[in-house]
Formats: C-alpha cells, structure tokens, sequence
C-alpha cells in the first residue's frame, strides 16, 4: 500500500485500484477541502435548482454587481441564469439587466434582446 493509499484510507475515501497517483491526490485535496461533518459550507450547500417565486420576473437582480445609476434594458434569457446567489432564473424569463451586463449576456449568447421597437 502506496502513501497516498494510507492516507486515503485514514481520510475515509474509497479507493479505486484503477486511479492514478495525481487522481488519488486530487481525491484526497478534495477531501481535506471539504468542511468538517456539522459545519455549513455555502458553496456546498447550495440546493441543484432553487427557486424564489417570490421575486417578481421583472426586477432588476442584486447580486449581478448593478450600479444603482446605470440604465437597464430587458433581455429574454436564452439558458437558465444564477443572477442571484441562490435563485435560478428559468430561460425564457424576461428580465432587466444594467446595459453593459445585458451587452456581454447578449454577446456570449445566453440572452437576447426583449425590448420593444421604436413606436410600438
């Protein structure tokens, strides 16, 4: 039994005989980067697909690093978008983003434009 397999061992990690030396390795960081059995890890903890019904579908999100001064503009999301720490936003959902967030969205294709033509 190699080092890295004792110390896997020690650590609780079950070990396939099929791992490489560095696989072993990032199994063990991992596991030594994990917090302890009780305590709350919030980037762990977060749930796969959380939901808040109560945010109305147009308001502008917080956590996305908006200036309060910056104009906004509505995008239709093209994929599902965390713009909030623990609140997925559904594609197909319009929202009103700060103009320069809304511009790189757009430019990586995760949004489209949603407002309306001039005279409508």
């Amino acid at each position: 039994m190699t080092d890295l397999e004792k110390q896997a061992a020690e650590l609780g990690i079950k070990v396939d005989k099929r791992w490489s030396d560095e696989r072993l390795q990032q199994e063990i960081d991992k596991t030594l980067a994990a917090p302890a059995a009780g305590q709350e890890n919030p980037q762990e903890m977060k749930p796969a697909y959380p939901v808040n019904p109560a945010q109305p579908v147009n308001e502008p999100a917080h956590d996305i690093g908006m200036d309060k001064k910056e104009k906004t503009t509505p995008v239709k999301l093209l994929y599902d978008t965390w713009l909030e720490a623990d609140v997925r936003t559904p594609a197909g959902e319009v929202v009103d983003l700060p103009l320069s967030k809304a511009k790189e969205m757009i430019s990586q294709g995760k949004a489209a434009r949603a407002d309306k033509f001039p005279g409508e």
